[in-house]
């Protein structure tokens, strides 16, 4: 990725993950989508929060119009944050309705430890810690 310049957002988080980690920054790694049992073309988001003087920040750099570091009190207010970016892009795009931000859940992941194909990872992500506001 390094070299091509290419690479997904789960791969950029992975790559953002050892630089926070070898800089001793406290952060947590969030996937999100649109959690439902039947195939869809609902996007999916992978991203980076860091903790620096008791706030957080989304550093992001895979989801293009929202490149950047942008500051949170807390972590809950980051996540639904980019959970409401993620929505108005799906709804721009025709992809989904206002309603369906329902269906968005959030999961904070641990590290991956193996290189592993599309479905290993969502198994992955998934099973991490349940992020949804009840």
């Amino acid at each position: 990725m390094l070299k091509s310049g290419i690479g997904t957002c789960w791969d950029q988080v992975e790559l953002e993950r050892l630089w926070f980690e070898k800089n001793n920054y406290e952060i947590k790694t969030i996937f999100i989508w649109f959690e439902v049992n039947y195939e869809n073309n609902y996007p999916t988001h992978t991203f980076l929060l860091f903790k620096k003087d008791n706030k957080w920040y989304w550093f992001e750099h895979a989801f293009e119009s929202y490149k950047g570091i942008h500051q949170f009190d807390n972590i809950q207010e980051a996540i639904d944050y980019v959970i409401t970016k993620q929505l108005e892009y799906a709804v721009k795009n025709n992809i989904a309705k206002l309603e369906d931000k329902k269906l968005i859940v959030a999961y904070e992941y641990t590290k991956l430890e193996k290189t592993i194909g599309v479905d290993e990872y969502f198994k992955h992500v998934t099973s991490g810690i349940n992020l949804k506001k009840e």
